[in-house]
């Protein structure tokens, strides 16, 4: 009885952690055209990304077939391709996006096309060229059975070219149907396609890593001769030929084909799963491991594709292409980030301060100043004013004033408090100003701090109220001076001293 857990045999976090999953798809990628790749469940359709101009295939899947969530399979299939992610004859995958309703791969652009249209425009491929990327293709099988992972349904329709054939290098895709097997459990399912399928899976016995052996000898009939070993004129047929399994090699299709040739298509079609060669075996087989450069090169000349250097031209350019596109989406997350930051940030700093950042601050006149620290700390209420310094306070802006030197240090400038009349203020935080009336304050500058307060009211008081109109038309008179004066016991402080 078939196992009644929807998730046997698909991989999990336990395995391979799933990536970020992101949900703005059409901010980064534009689609360009229709689908040029459907199935039941999944439509592939070509994109740009917005930034850097790079054509990539979006692999669209909804997440509901027939009213059951299959959730679970898609992001099997994203494991795999996580897993592969260095394997280079995988297609890698880019990045994966999430819809109220779908699951969105955007995977790497092959521009070579599917294997499928190759014959469907050669008919069949020579023997060199079908060596080479058979060892290709072999080289991601390999990758995936040392990972206990089955692809299940290997065919024409997903091995894909990275440039024109006959220069493009192999890309296996299309993991949706691919399973976990391991030693210790037992998988069936009915899996795969009709022409390729193995006797096992129509059998609905267990399911083994050499079921993908089965699958690849008849790829290799196909590409040798362009017509499949068991097919008929219907699926049922077709079936029905696969489980009897009568090999034959007609001559007129195998004419100039060698014998190790054949002798590799054998050792893959056995009926037992356990009889045939491994991914590993195969790979090692004479047929594969001896290749004519002469006929390759033959190969290559009497076929009109771009030159060698134009394919691999191509195959960077693409490389480059999707290392841009991980880049900018990655700048384009940061800077977002830092945005957020920046606004919380601000939000942390205005609920602490609570006031502007631009409020005077006030500090005694023989109070020390580090004229390589530009930053002043406001003092506290009891150390805003020396009773001991002749009235002289110093009253400093942290805020750029025309007052202030071409050496970019401070200036201090002393009051003259004989006939003016000072009202102490409290600010929100707690902190003590000096409000001063405008009508009969009188401003001096002090360039030396070491001057008693008369010699200074004596030699500045000309330039006394050219100070004070210079503060006024910079706006920061209403800074220094308060009008809230309700506090006259300031004064008479101020008068007993």
């Amino acid at each position: 009885m078939k196992n009644k857990n929807i998730n046997y045999g698909l991989l999990t976090d336990t395995h391979v952690l799933a990536p970020e999953i992101r949900q703005s798809f059409n901010e980064h990628f534009e689609v360009k055209d229709a689908s040029f790749a459907r199935g039941r469940f999944a439509q592939v359709r070509r994109c740009v990304h917005k930034l850097t101009s790079a054509e990539c295939a979006a692999k669209v899947m909804r997440k509901y077939r027939r009213a059951v969530d299959v959730s679970a399979e898609i992001m099997h299939e994203v494991r795999v391709l996580l897993m592969a992610d260095k394997e280079r004859h995988i297609v890698n995958l880019l990045q994966l996006y999430e819809s109220t309703s779908e699951y969105i791969l955007v995977l790497e652009m092959a521009t070579g096309g599917e294997l499928q249209h190759v014959l469907d425009d050669y008919d069949n491929i020579p023997e060199q060229q079908t060596k080479i990327m058979l060892r290709q293709l072999l080289n991601a099988v390999c990758f995936l059975h040392r990972n206990n992972i089955a692809h299940l349904d290997i065919k024409p329709q997903n091995i894909l070219l990275s440039a024109p054939y006959p220069l493009g290098e192999v890309k296996l895709c299309d993991f949706g149907i691919s399973r976990m097997i391991t030693n210790d459990t037992e998988l069936r399912e009915i899996v795969g396609t009709a022409d390729y399928v193995a006797p096992e899976i129509l059998h609905y016995e267990p399911i083994f890593l050499t079921t993908d052996m089965w699958s690849i000898g008849i790829l290799t009939y196909v590409m040798l001769t362009g017509y499949t070993p068991f097919g008929g004129e219907t699926k049922q047929e077709t079936f029905l030929n696969i489980t009897q399994g009568t090999l034959d090699f007609p001559e007129d299709l195998f004419t100039g084909i060698s014998e190790l040739a054949i002798d590799f298509i054998c050792k893959l079609l056995k009926k037992k799963p356990k009889q045939r060669l491994s991914s590993d075996k195969c790979s090692e087989h004479e047929w594969l491991t001896t290749i004519d450069e002469e006929k390759i090169n033959e190969t290559t000349t009497t076929t009109t594709t771009p030159t060698n250097q134009e394919a691999e031209n191509e195959e960077n350019s693409n490389s480059n292409s999707i290392i841009q596109i991980e880049n900018e989406i990655l700048k384009t997350d940061q800077l977002k980030n830092n945005q957020l930051n920046n606004q919380l940030n601000n939000q942390l700093n205005i609920q602490l301060n609570n006031q502007p950042s631009s409020q005077p601050i006030v500090e005694s006149i023989n109070q020390p100043i580090n004229e390589q620290d530009n930053s002043f700390k406001q003092v506290k209420k009891d150390e805003t004013i020396d009773k001991n310094l002749n009235n002289n306070i110093v009253i400093k802006n942290v805020l750029d004033s025309p007052l202030k030197p071409v050496n970019d240090k401070s200036i201090s400038i002393p009051v003259d408090t004989t006939n003016c009349n000072g009202i102490k203020s409290t600010d929100l935080n707690g902190e003590s100003n000096i409000s001063l009336n405008n009508d009969k304050c009188t401003v001096v500058e002090n360039n030396d701090l070491n001057k008693s307060a008369d010699e200074l009211n004596s030699d500045n008081h000309k330039n006394n109220q050219e100070i004070l109109n210079t503060i006024s038309t910079n706006n920061t008179t209403n800074e220094l001076i308060s009008t809230n004066c309700t506090n006259v016991t300031f004064l008479q402080e101020l008068t007993a001293n």
